[in-house]
């Protein structure tokens, strides 16, 4: 005969209770100083929202000029999010040499690929690579620009995207903090992105704005003006699909040029 623990159901109405935060009443809410750091974006990037990229490719940054939200900087600087290259491979097959291409997209905050778009030719100004690099630069982000707290010490953060970026009540966002990181070459000091947590948006959220709440009230503390929020989309089954198109794509390019 199975057993019946009497306290299982107080532990998970414990947890429920303790993990879903109460928002409703805003005005209990008060406005408290939202810290800053050195490697926090600048003012104009917490308003503008726009993806600041440089690529020392020519062909690469008159692609990029033409993408709405992203804006091309001609030198490296502090400001720059991203380093867009062109990785060209060169292959023989027999008598043939195949020149395979990519476009890698290098997060200079995190220091990563964070993403590899393979090339089906080497016409960069085609519709199917410019759509690609689209869809990179499509990712609707917000920054946090006020905090509130009540006599709880419950605390919410007011984020700069709403309605008009799909925002709605229970939106999961991921969100994300500034830290120092080394060159490991130079040694120079360089600012670096990483993931705080889960924020959850709450009832109250207009057109373009929304107060959210972290789902683990414990990393509160390391949310600062201007940390970067994203819509999250991705679960681990989407990145499995997205490995399969990636090779998928990569298999493509090496039949097609093959059979030339």
């Amino acid at each position: 005969m199975r057993s019946f623990n009497l306290f299982t159901p107080l532990i998970l109405i414990t947890f429920i209770s303790c993990t879903k935060q109460n928002v409703i009443k805003i005005d209990s809410f008060e406005s408290v100083e939202l810290n800053t750091t050195e490697f926090s974006p600048s003012e104009t990037q917490i308003r503008e929202k726009n993806y600041y990229v440089y690529s020392e490719n020519s062909d690469l940054r008159d692609l990029l000029i033409s993408i709405p939200n992203v804006i091309v900087q001609e030198f490296q600087s502090d400001d720059i999010d991203y380093q867009i290259s062109l990785d060209i491979d060169k292959k023989r097959f027999g008598t043939k040499e195949l020149t395979l291409g990519k476009i890698v997209i290098d997060n200079i905050r995190s220091g990563v690929h964070e993403d590899i778009i393979p090339l089906m030719d080497m016409n960069l100004s085609s519709h199917s690579t410019l759509q690609k690099v689209k869809n990179f630069f499509s990712i609707e982000r917000g920054y946090v620009v006020e905090k509130r707290q009540n006599r709880d010490d419950n605390l919410i953060f007011k984020i700069n995207i709403g309605k008009t970026s799909g925002l709605k009540k229970g939106t999961l966002l991921n969100i994300y903090g500034y830290q120092e990181k080394l060159g490991f070459l130079s040694g120079e000091k360089r600012r670096a992105t990483y993931k705080i947590g889960i924020a959850v948006v709450s009832e109250h959220i207009t057109e373009s704005s929304a107060w959210i709440y972290l789902q683990n009230s414990k990393l509160n503390d390391r949310v600062v003006k201007g940390s970067m929020v994203t819509i999250k989309q991705r679960n681990f089954d989407t990145y499995l699909e997205d490995g399969k198109l990636f090779m998928k794509s990569n298999e493509e390019i090496l039949e097609n040029n093959i059979r030339l």
